[in-house]
C-alpha cells in the first residue's frame, strides 16, 4: 500500500528572489532523505507562493523496505584466538550489534576473512520516519539570509506561522520551534485570511485555489502572461518581452490580477531603455510596444488582490509611475548638460579596485590595449578581409575606449546601474559621436551574462575583449583570484565572455596568449612572475568548461586542449613558429570536429597509429625529414609525410579540419608498414635511430595540429 505526502511551511512573505531556489532546495532535501531511507515516492512536486513552501509526493510506501545487511567486524584472526575462543574484539563487536557471540559468522572478502553479523533492517513505518525527515529538511534549507524570532534558536528566512504535514489523511506530528504541525493552512492574506483545513494531499491545490491562493508557480506565471498579453492587445500592442520580470512578479503574488494604465506620451522622448528600466525597477510593471517595436504610452501592472474599484487602482498606479518617470526625465536632462567626453576626468574619483587604481586608470589601459589587441589580430589575419576589418575599426574602438566608462558618473546610471553602457551609447549619439563609437560603448559590456548577446561590431568586440582582459590581468596581478565559491570580480564570466567573442569573430585568429602578455604588461607584470601562466591556465580551464557545456565529450576536449596549449608545434619544420597556439576559435573548431569524428569507423585505427608513433618518441627528439639513406618502408613513410604536409598547410590555415582528418588517414598504412619492417630503436646505429625518431616526431606534430589522440578513450582503455 502507498500514500501521498504533503508538507506546507507557512511564513511571512518570502523575498521573491529567494523563492525559486528555496523550492528547489526543499525538493532536493526531502527527496534525497526519502530515497536514503528506502521510502522513495513515485513522483515529487514543489509548489509555493510568497507565504508558503510546499512539497507534494505521490506513492510513498507505508513501510520502509526491508533488507538483509551484512555488517563486517574485526578480522577472523583478531576475533578468535588460536584455540577458537572469542577475543574481546569479537565480544565488543557482538555487543555493539546487539547479538550474541554465537550469532557471529565468518565472511570471505577480497581482503581476507572477517567476522560479521547478518541483520534485518528496514520495516519502520513511514510515518515514523517522516516525523524526523520533514523537520530536518525544513531547517536545512540554505537561504542566502535567514533570521531568528521569538525566544527560539530556529533560523528561517521569515518567521514560520503554520506547518501542514499529512501522510494520506493522517497528520505527521512534529514541532519546529514553537510551531506544531497539523492540517490547517491559511488562505489569501486579504481575500480569505482564515484557516483552510486540508483533508488529504490530493485536495491541497484545489482547496487553496478555493481560498484565493494559486499554489503552482507555473500556473500563476501562465495566468499573468496571458492577462498581460490580453491587456496589451486592447491598445494594439504587445508586452515588451521580459522573462526575468515575469518570474519576479510570479513570486510576488498568490492570486494574480492585472490592470492596464497609461502615461503621458511626452515621456516617450526619453530613450526606450530608460522608460522600460524605470517601469520595471521601480514599479515592476510591463511596458507595452507596437508590433513595429515602437514603445507605447501604456503599462500593465500585476496585483495581488482583486480590486473592488478598478479605476481607483489604475489611477494610483499611474500617479506613482508619473513621479518615477518625471525623476527619470530630470536625470536625463541633467546628464545632457555635460558631454561624455567632459566626464572622463571625473573617473579619477571613482575607484575601480584599491590595488588597481581608478576607473580613469582602467580607461587609459583600455585605450592602449584596444590598439594592441587590434594589431595582434590584424597581424594574424594579414592580407585577409578580417585583417582589414580590424584595422578599419581601430579608430572607432580607441575613441569608444576613451568614452566607455564615462556614463558611470551620470545621474541616470547612478539611479539605474543596469543602464551602464546603454546610457553611454545614447549620450554618445546625442553628442554627435560616430554611430560605430556609440554602439561599441554599449557592446563592450557584452555578454552581460552567460549565453547573453555578443558584440556585433568589430569595434565593440575589440573593446569588449580589452575590457575583460584588463580585468583578468589586473586581478591576477593583484592576486584577487576566484575561489570555488566566490568570484566577486566576475573573472569566470569575463573569461567565458572572451572565449565566446573569439568564437563569434572566428576569422580574427587573435593569439590570446600574446594578448594576455600585453594586458599584464600594462599592470607592470612580467612573465617571469608566473602570473601569465596562472592566467592562461585559468583561461584554459574556462575553455574546457565552455566546450563541455556545448556538448563536446570530455576526452575530445582534453585531447584538443592538451595538443594545442601545451605543445610547441613546428608544423613547417624546425624553427618555424606556430603563431596560432592560442587560436581559441581554432581550438573550438577542432574539438567539435574531433567529437564528431571519434564515432566514425575510421577513427580508432587512426588513433591507434598515432599512439604507436608517440609511445616510442623520447623527450627532446630532433625533427628531420631529410636523410642520406633510408630503408624502403622508412622512405615510403617520409615521402608520404612530405606530400601530406604540403596538402595540410592550407587546411590548417583555413581550419578545414575534416579534410585534414582525411589526409591523416593516408599515413595510417605507411605507419603500420614502417613499424612492421623497420627497427626504430637501433642502438648499434645511433644516427639511423635519431633520423627515424625525428621522422616520427614530425608525424606526431602533424597529428597534434588536430589533437593529442592518446587522450581519446576507446573501449580497450575502459576495459583495462
Amino acid at each position: 500500500m502507498s500514500k501521498d505526502l504533503l508538507l506546507e511551511v507557512g511564513s511571512e512573505e518570502i523575498p521573491a528572489r529567494f523563492l525559486p531556489k528555496a523550492l528547489e532546495d526543499l525538493r532536493d532535501l526531502i527527496k534525497g532523505r526519502l530515497e536514503a531511507a528506502g521510502i522513495a515516492p513515485r513522483t515529487t512536486r514543489v509548489l509555493g507562493t510568497p507565504r508558503r513552501l510546499a512539497f507534494l509526493a505521490e506513492g510513498l510506501p507505508e513501510l520502509q523496505t526491508e533488507k538483509m545487511e551484512v555488517v563486517l567486524g574485526p578480522s577472523r584472526k583478531a576475533a578468535f584466538d588460536a584455540q577458537g575462543n572469542p577475543t574481546k574484539a569479537a565480544e565488543g563487536f557482538a555487543r555493539g550489534q546487539g547479538v550474541e557471540v554465537s550469532d557471529l559468522i565468518v565472511e570471505a572478502t577480497p581482503k581476507g576473512e572477517y567476522v560479521a553479523v547478518r541483520k534485518k533492517t528496514g520495516g519502520t513505518p513511514t510515518a515514523q520516519l517522516l516525523a524526523r525527515i520533514l523537520p530536518e529538511s525544513i531547517a536545512a534549507i540554505p537561504f542566502p539570509k535567514s533570521m531568528r524570532w521569538g525566544t527560539g534558536e530556529l533560523r528561517f528566512v521569515r518567521p514560520i506561522h503554520w506547518i501542514v504535514a499529512l501522510f494520506g489523511k493522517d497528520v505527521i506530528p512534529f514541532q519546529l520551534g514553537e510551531v506544531k504541525s497539523g492540517r490547517e493552512s491559511r488562505g489569501h492574506r486579504f481575500l480569505h485570511p482564515g484557516s483552510v483545513k486540508i483533508g488529504a494531499p490530493s485536495e491541497y491545490v484545489e482547496a487553496m485555489e478555493g481560498h484565493g491562493v494559486i499554489v503552482d508557480p507555473a500556473d500563476r506565471r501562465a495566468r499573468i502572461e496571458t492577462e498581460v498579453h490580453a491587456w496589451a492587445s486592447t491598445v494594439d500592442g504587445l508586452p515588451v518581452s521580459d522573462p526575468a520580470l515575469l518570474d519576479h512578479v510570479t513570486c510576488l503574488v498568490e492570486l494574480p490580477t492585472t490592470v492596464r494604465g497609461e502615461f503621458d506620451s511626452a515621456y516617450l522622448a526619453l530613450p526606450r531603455e530608460v522608460l522600460i528600466t524605470a517601469m520595471r525597477e521601480h514599479q515592476k510593471v510591463f511596458s507595452v510596444e507596437h508590433p513595429s517595436g515602437r514603445l507605447l504610452p501604456y503599462f500593465v501592472s500585476v496585483l495581488n488582490i482583486t480590486p473592488k474599484h478598478h479605476e481607483v487602482v489604475v489611477r494610483g498606479n499611474e500617479r506613482v509611475l508619473r513621479a518615477r518617470l518625471a525623476d527619470a526625465r530630470f536625470f536625463f536632462e541633467e546628464d545632457r548638460k555635460v558631454r561624455l567626453e567632459d566626464r572622463v576626468e571625473s573617473l579619477r574619483k571613482v575607484l575601480f579596485q584599491a590595488k588597481l587604481g581608478s576607473i580613469r586608470d582602467k580607461v587609459e589601459r583600455l585605450e592602449r590595449l584596444v590598439e594592441t589587441c587590434g594589431r595582434l589580430a590584424a597581424a594574424a589575419g594579414k592580407g585577409t578581409p578580417a585583417g582589414e576589418e580590424i584595422l578599419g575599426s581601430l579608430g572607432h574602438a580607441g575613441r569608444a575606449a576613451t568614452l566607455c566608462k564615462a556614463d558611470l558618473v551620470t545621474h541616470m546610471v547612478g539611479e539605474f546601474p543596469d543602464l551602464q553602457g546603454i546610457m553611454g551609447r545614447e549620450y554618445a549619439r546625442l553628442d554627435g559621436e560616430p554611430e560605430e563609437v556609440a554602439v561599441a560603448i554599449e557592446e563592450h559590456y557584452r555578454p552581460r551574462h552567460a549565453g547573453g548577446p555578443l558584440p556585433e561590431t568589430p569595434a565593440g568586440a575589440l573593446l569588449a575583449l580589452a575590457d575583460k582582459l584588463d580585468t583578468l590581468a589586473g586581478c591576477f596581478h593583484a592576486e584577487l583570484l576566484p575561489t570555488s565559491t566566490q568570484d566577486p570580480y566576475g573573472l569566470r564570466r569575463a573569461a567565458l565572455g572572451i572565449i565566446a567573442i573569439l568564437e563569434r569573430f572566428e576569422d580574427w585568429r587573435l593569439p590570446l596568449d600574446a594578448a594576455v602578455s600585453e594586458a599584464l604588461a600594462l599592470h607592470g607584470d612580467v612573465e617571469t612572475s608566473g602570473t601569465r601562466d596562472g592566467l592562461l591556465e585559468f583561461l584554459k580551464g574556462r575553455l574546457a568548461n565552455y566546450l563541455l557545456s556545448s556538448g563536446c565529450p570530455h576526452d575530445a576536449v582534453e585531447a584538443v586542449i592538451s595538443a594545442r596549449l601545451h605543445k610547441k608545434l613546428h608544423l613547417y619544420g624546425p624553427g618555424a613558429e606556430n603563431t596560432f597556439s592560442w587560436d581559441v576559435a581554432g581550438i573550438i573548431a577542432r574539438a567539435r570536429v574531433l567529437a564528431q569524428a571519434k564515432d566514425s569507423d575510421g577513427f580508432l585505427p587512426l588513433a591507434a597509429a598515432f599512439r604507436r608513433v608517440v609511445n616510442i618518441i623520447p623527450e627532446g627528439a630532433e625533427t628531420s625529414v631529410h636523410a642520406a639513406e633510408r630503408e624502403p618502408a622508412e622512405a615510403d613513410l617520409a615521402e608520404t609525410y612530405v606530400e601530406v604536409l604540403r596538402a595540410a598547410e592550407p587546411l590548417v590555415r583555413e581550419r578545414r579540419y575534416e579534410e585534414l582528418f582525411g589526409l591523416l588517414r593516408a599515413l595510417k598504412p605507411k605507419v603500420d608498414r614502417f613499424f612492421d619492417e623497420v627497427r626504430v630503436m637501433d642502438a648499434a646505429h645511433p644516427d639511423r635511430q635519431a633520423q627515424r625518431l625525428g621522422l616520427l616526431t614530425l608525424i606526431a606534430n602533424l597529428f597534434y595540429e588536430i589533437a593529442d589522440f592518446s587522450k581519446i578513450v576507446i573501449e580497450s582503455d575502459k576495459q583495462t
